[in-house]
């Protein structure tokens, strides 16, 4: 099997007459073949005595004719490595099109345009769910950014080889956002959601290997914090009278505890998706994560709550059901709020949503489909019952009886 080789030449025969420049060229031999092609980069007659015809490149340091012909270079051993086991399957033009990046090369494509492309099949596709097209973009935006700081934002998808992958693991495990490095499981979300879009490409012969295949991380998942009755009923019956800004966000925190309303849904819920009749406060909605169903009797305690947030004008003028209030300023304020209840916990606002499933369990709610319909769950996650079943307005009538008398025993 022949060797394949690359070369880098100052060629004098096409020097510039009107600037004396002189155009480098990569000379490629592979399956036998010869290809030249001139590069879009030169230097100055005065610098060729500086050629080292051994290194192919100038003695000289700091220049950016050195950087562009190692970047060429990095791409090639990329190539060789990932296709080292079946070289002759890329014919020389591709290859060629790879080193130099050339559009028009036969296989050679952006590793930005295929992941974009991937995603933009995914959401014409319509089968996946809004939660889940969201993680896809946020996983090819972290290998996006990763290839802009490395200042590869050109590279093909065929140059993306294993040891690129598991630079982009090390990448994400240091990467900071808000001060604050990556977690483990997060980074090993990321991969997992990156892998299948690879597999994808090596199915259709545009790679021969998934770079991604022997990646990993730990997939541990820590308990998630949530607070005990106890600590609920501390929240609750806090004094809060002389200071009714800290009470509002009190009251939206223990809304989203006996309700399970994330912080999205508690910030874009609406007066119509809140329907009264003889037995209580029906919510029917859909979550803003997952475009997932959201239907219960909201317990008694949400209703006195949702009922004085209606009497708050800045609720009366709104659409909304409950006053808005941003993230940063609602997580600050449970901070103070755990404080003033002497709760040793972190208080955010993802703990009033974790409570909630907790004190489903502790109040005996039971019925799986009820339990799905409260918390706005995929019925699609193994268990097949469900898709089959679904919570009727007598076992939601009887859930939020079981949590009114767990609540106030």
């Amino acid at each position: 099997m022949m060797k394949t080789t690359i070369l880098f030449y100052p060629n004098e025969r096409k020097k510039s007459k009107r600037s004396n420049a002189i155009p480098i060229y990569l000379r490629l031999l592979h399956n036998g073949e010869k290809s030249e092609k001139r590069l879009n980069v030169e230097i100055k007659e005065s610098d060729l005595c500086l050629w080292g015809k051994g290194i192919g490149r100038l003695n000289k340091k700091n220049n950016h004719v050195n950087d562009y012909l190692n970047n060429i270079e990095a791409e090639f051993n990329r190539w060789n490595s990932q296709n080292a086991p079946n070289p002759q399957k890329t014919s020389i033009k591709s290859l060629m099109g790879i080193l130099t990046g050339d559009a028009d090369a036969e296989t050679s494509i952006s590793l930005v345009k295929y992941l974009d492309n991937h995603f933009d099949d995914l959401v014409k596709n319509g089968v996946l769910r809004i939660g889940t097209v969201k993680n896809y973009q946020k996983s090819i935006n972290h290998v996006k950014n990763y290839l802009n700081q490395k200042g590869q934002e050109k590279m093909t998808l065929q140059g993306f080889t294993k040891k690129d992958a598991h630079s982009f693991k090390y990448y994400l495990l240091s990467e900071k956002k808000d001060g604050k490095v990556m977690k483990e499981l997060s980074a090993a979300t990321i991969i997992k959601q990156l892998k299948p879009i690879f597999r994808k490409a090596k199915e259709l012969d545009l790679i021969q290997i998934n770079p991604f295949d022997g990646v990993s991380l730990s997939k541990k998942y820590s308990p998630k914090p949530k607070l005990n009755i106890n600590e609920v009923r501390r929240v609750f019956v806090l004094d809060l009278s002389k200071n009714k800004s800290l009470s509002i966000y009190r009251d939206l925190f223990a809304f989203s505890i006996m309700t399970g309303l994330a912080y999205k849904d508690l910030m874009s819920v609406k007066k119509k998706e809140f329907f009264a009749d003889k037995h209580g406060l029906l919510l029917d909605r859909t979550r803003e994560k997952t475009d997932q169903g959201v239907k219960q009797y909201i317990p008694t305690m949400a209703n006195e709550i949702f009922l004085y947030f209606q009497t708050l004008v800045e609720v009366e003028i709104s659409t909304l059901a409950l006053p808005k209030r941003s993230l940063s300023n609602y997580n600050d304020a449970l901070k103070v709020i755990g404080a003033l209840a002497n709760i040793d916990k972190n208080l955010s606002t993802h703990i009033g949503r974790h409570t909630c499933k907790q004190l489903l369990s502790e109040a005996k709610i039971n019925d799986t489909a009820t339990r799905y319909s409260i918390m706005g769950w995929s019925h699609f996650k193994g268990n097949i019952e469900l898709v089959y079943s679904y919570a009727t307005d007598s076992l939601l009538l009887e859930a939020k009886d079981l949590f009114d008398k767990y609540l106030s025993t």
